[in-house]
């Protein structure tokens, strides 16, 4: 268990976030540590985590410890007060209501929720900036690593410098494994040869062009396939939103609808497709048009035309 040394898991989650009381019971919030710890992992991977946990052991490093510590008692906190919002009795589910202290309304409860998921991609964030300065061996050779070694984009201002996601480290990492996968499906396929001259160590400065448009063809044909595939709950509010409607208030918590969805995704394929049109006129050196008859070539003795029965 990476919390709770020396039995003081409630002070460690209260040092950690500010909002958890240390007088709390740490053994019921247990279960959903080891559910985040797990979920962190699928992230970051295993390495990373086993190494904070001797770090946690030993007493050292204890800033990695605690940016290895903080997404996951973020997230735990947050699934956890979800299901302690009413009680769970023999007679049912009841709520709190003294004196003292009041029910909060729903909309509260939907703020605060978002509030602390919003705390965790914060410490997800805090987390990769953390191992992208680190020359940790473990993180070097994690598949997340990897995949940032297989893609054309390389860091997260060039993904910003064609689409913002609020320098979220997070949402960089979540979508490299799309960004591979449309090397792979669009780019390697269009650009054939040409594909190997960007696809390297080092570029060449007359295929620097090339580069930047084969990046931004990458770049949004995978938030393409981001918003057709996943949630936007999966995202940070701030990226999120451009999926979202024009809300006021309560709607905050509102998805996009179909409507709303389709619309912006027409926008989007229409920007991702004349970015591939413009990576293979500039692979191709020129006009790919240029040869192209503006008329259809007439002669004077044909006398009958096609009616397409």
């Amino acid at each position: 268990m990476f919390f709770n040394k020396d039995n003081n898991g409630a002070l460690e989650l209260h040092n950690l976030t500010g909002i958890y009381f240390a007088s709390n019971d740490f053994k019921a919030i247990e279960g959903e540590l080891l559910d985040a710890e797990r979920e962190v992992v699928s992230i970051v991977g295993t390495d990373i985590l086993s190494k904070a946990e001797d770090a946690y052991a030993n007493g050292t490093d204890e800033e990695f410890v605690r940016a290895v510590q903080l997404p996951m008692a973020c997230l735990a906190m947050q699934r956890y007060f979800q299901q302690t919002s009413v009680s769970h009795e023999d007679a049912g589910r009841k709520i709190k209501a003294g004196d003292d202290e009041k029910v909060p309304f729903e909309w509260m409860l939907d703020r605060d929720d978002r509030a602390l998921r919003e705390k965790y991609y914060r410490a997800l964030d805090a987390l990769f900036a953390y191992l992208e300065k680190s020359e940790m061996e473990e993180w070097q050779n994690s598949f997340v690593y990897q995949n940032k070694k297989r893609s054309i984009v390389k860091d997260i201002h060039t993904f910003e410098s064609v689409y913002p996601i609020e320098q979220s480290h997070y949402t960089f990492f979540m979508l490299l494994p799309l960004i591979v996968e449309v090397q792979t499906t669009k780019l390697k396929r269009a650009l054939g040869d040409a594909w190997t001259r960007i696809n390297g160590e080092s570029v060449a400065d007359g295929d620097a062009t090339l580069l930047f448009c084969a990046r931004r063809a990458a770049i949004l044909n995978a938030i393409v396939l981001a918003v057709e595939r996943w949630s936007i709950e999966v995202f940070p509010q701030s990226v999120a939103r451009r999926f979202m409607p024009t809300y006021q208030g309560n709607r905050a918590n509102k998805s996009a609808s179909i409507e709303e969805m389709e619309w912006y995704l027409g926008k989007l394929k229409g920007q991702a497709n004349e970015a591939m049109q413009d990576l293979l006129s500039e692979a191709a050196g020129e006009n790919l048009y240029a040869e192209y008859p503006l008329m259809p070539e007439n002669d004077r003795s044909k006398k009958y035309f096609d009616a397409g029965m």
